[in-house]
């Protein structure tokens, strides 16, 4: 499944309604994030403090910067990736823009989504603490996601990307449409 989110739209790219061999990946469904499940996850319970910043829910959670953080070499250099979680592979690609990261994009998520995925947020190359890598843009980035799935010896993943990584992750579906869960 590949899911792509720019501000408050998450569009579902691809599933098991797509094609894969269409050499389009169909759009199956839009949804929006509830207003209601925001509100509770920001305020917490009716009474509480209300939270304010993802730094403040951040420091509620168990998960840290510093507990999820992980490099793995390549032969393009070393991408830098969080990873917490059991269960299906979940890779988390972040957008583009000055001083973005994986967990800039996902910290506020990760606790969430670790509950039911293994998840994995990676930095492109060039952004965070992952090494820059010179050719196009695009391809790099998919070069680099593929490359952090073969480092840990992961088939297929599911895949959510902000922005600049939607189109990563449907760049990896269609050429590679065998590393996505369906």
């Amino acid at each position: 499944m590949i899911v792509c989110c720019h501000s408050d739209t998450v569009e579902l790219l691809y599933s098991q309604r797509a094609n894969p061999h269409s050499g389009v990946i169909e759009m199956v469904d839009q949804f929006k994030l509830s207003a209601l499940a925001l509100a509770s996850r920001l305020y917490g319970p009716a009474g509480s403090a209300p939270v304010t910043t993802i730094q403040e829910i951040t420091q509620m959670s168990a998960f840290s910067f510093e507990a999820t953080s992980n490099t793995l070499a390549t032969a393009q250099g070393s991408i830098h990736y969080h990873e917490a979680g059991e269960g299906p592979v979940l890779l988390m690609i972040h957008g583009s823009g000055p001083g973005v990261t994986g967990w800039a994009n996902f910290q506020g998520n990760l606790e969430v989504f670790s509950e039911h995925f293994r998840c994995l947020i990676i930095d492109l190359p060039g952004y965070g603490k992952s090494d820059p890598a010179e050719g196009d843009p695009i391809g790099v980035c998919v070069a680099a996601s593929l490359a952090l799935l073969d480092g840990l010896n992961i088939d297929k993943a599911h895949i959510i990307g902000n922005s600049l990584g939607g189109i990563v992750g449907s760049h990896i579906a269609a050429s590679s449409p065998d590393r996505v869960a369906l």
